[in-house]
């Protein structure tokens, strides 16, 4: 019954009685609406007693009518029985193997209890067509059944937060969402820390970085045609990617490394000149000088970088081919944890660059998918989030520094991690979506339930792929369909 007045009410928590049926307490948080179902609810009510109900009456002595036979019971509609909720351990096997039943499949029968009154819910209505210019992506459904989507081109931007522990969901959850975007032609790139993130089938293109492999890309090569990147923006922004991730790297140390960088620039006949930048500065030069500094705590800060080949190889990795859409795996995990976060935040950065100079989406666009040119999603990543720091002289991290910025020119974040806390105020504020999923433990639970305004108890208790989302200012619990339940 309660799925009726769903959307009038606030569901605090179920109460098992001696009977077996489950009641529910709640709040009222639209009395019109409320009073409208309940309404509704009696005069459904009322129709189907009334159809129950035989009256016996007396047949006239002179005009015998044969006797009336026993009124049959209507026949049970399949779309007006609800199913019984499945057991918690039924539950961890259903999302383990992936055993998820869309609008379009026909549900099982479950009979009800015999004591119990029969309950009746809505049926759940079939899926709408697609809208013409909309971006509409799957994600579950709600505890009355509905399909929740999500339409990031009709929110504030388009940015989404995933927060969960280890083994609630979040792994999947990024696949999901990243298959359903490339179905629809948007392009995806995964900056993957632990090499997991990718689906095991479908269109993918992956790029493995590691020592001595065949990707990379060179994040002080220039190009004419993005003319915001220039000798000296490419040299600033690789000395600030350095001093994050090496922060006890001094400042006279920075000033140095800035120093040999310009100079190889120089060296190499590339100058503040458009026309100079087809030619490409060899990672090889800015070692041979970085290696014979006299500074010897420079060296030691970069050998890694030099050592595993990180910005030099084969296959330059194009950033035209990964805005022309499916989805693009960028697998660090075979490199040292403080290589993966600086070939991410340097990567993340000339994306940001490269969309820049294809110029700001236009305002009031009324076709959704226009609004994006670029999904981002990213693992684990408040390695990428500045932390709450007094020091107004820190450098801000690369998620940081373009979260607002980078909306203007189409991208959209997808970024996970376990807790609220790992986002600073300055990210939260620009992200429209929230989704947190089971917690692993006490603390984590405790951190995200005060944000969430839901209980600890709640989040330690949910099921794999279950969680409570947020989409603008509305809340609700949704259980994901993961990628084996899904028809894409």
């Amino acid at each position: 019954m309660l799925s009726l007045i769903a959307d009038s009410i606030y569901i605090l928590e179920e109460v098992q009685e001696d009977d077996g049926v489950g009641l529910a307490r709640f709040i009222v948080k639209d009395r019109d609406r409320y009073d409208a179902h309940l309404r509704d609810l009696a005069r459904a009510l009322m129709a189907d007693v009334a159809q129950k109900i035989v009256i016996d009456r007396p047949a006239p002595a002179a005009d015998p009518r044969p006797p009336v036979e026993e009124a049959t019971p209507a026949p049970v509609r399949e779309d007006v029985i609800a199913a019984l909720p499945p057991a918690d351990d039924e539950r961890e096997e259903e999302w383990d193997d992936a055993i998820f039943t869309d609008e379009d499949e026909e549900e099982p029968l479950a009979p009800p209890p015999p004591p119990a009154p029969r309950r009746i819910v809505a049926p759940r209505p079939a899926p709408e067509p697609p809208r013409p210019g909309g971006l509409d992506i799957f994600l579950g459904h709600a505890q009355d059944g509905h399909r929740v989507d999500w339409s990031p081109g009709r929110l504030n931007n388009g940015h989404m937060i995933i927060l969960g522990g280890s083994g609630a969901g979040k792994t999947e959850t990024i696949r999901c969402i990243a298959t359903e975007l490339a179905a629809q032609a948007m392009p995806v790139v995964l900056i993957d820390f632990h090499g997991d993130m990718a689906a095991t089938t479908g269109d993918i293109r992956s790029y493995k970085i590691r020592e001595g492999g065949e990707y990379y890309f060179n994040p002080l090569e220039l190009d004419p045609a993005i003319d915001e990147i220039t000798p000296l923006r490419a040299t600033s922004d690789f000395v600030d990617a350095i001093s994050i991730n090496f922060p006890t790297l001094g400042i006279q140390q920075r000033r140095k490394i800035k120093n040999i960088i310009k100079d190889c620039y120089r060296a190499s006949g590339i100058t503040g000149n458009t026309g100079t930048w087809e030619r490409v500065l060899d990672f090889d030069d800015i070692e041979n000088e970085i290696m014979s500094c006299e500074d010897e705590a420079i060296p030691a800060y970069l050998e890694d970088i030099f050592d595993y080949k990180l910005f030099s190889g084969e296959e330059k990795i194009s950033i035209p081919t990964i805005l022309s859409g499916g989805i693009t795996h960028i697998n660090l995990n075979a490199l040292p944890e403080n290589l993966r976060y600086l070939f991410a935040d340097l990567f993340l950065r000339r994306i940001y660059y490269t969309l820049q100079a294809t110029g700001e989406i236009p305002r009031g666009a009324k076709n959704e998918r226009e609004k994006f040119r670029l999904f981002v999603i990213v693992d684990e990543a408040k390695l990428l989030v500045s932390q709450k720091s007094g020091s107004k002289t820190a450098i801000k991290a690369v998620l940081n520094k373009y979260a607002t910025e980078m909306r203007k020119f189409g991208v959209s974040l997808i970024l996970a991690s376990q807790l609220i806390a790992h986002f600073n105020e300055e990210i939260l504020a620009n992200i429209a979506v929230k989704f947190c999923m089971r917690a692993e433990n006490k603390k984590q639970a405790q951190e995200n339930a005060k944000f969430f305004e839901v209980s600890e108890k709640d989040l330690l208790n949910f099921q794999p792929g279950e969680g409570i989302l947020i989409i603008g200012s509305e809340k609700m619990n949704v259980r994901i369909v993961p990628a084996s339940g899904r028809k894409v």
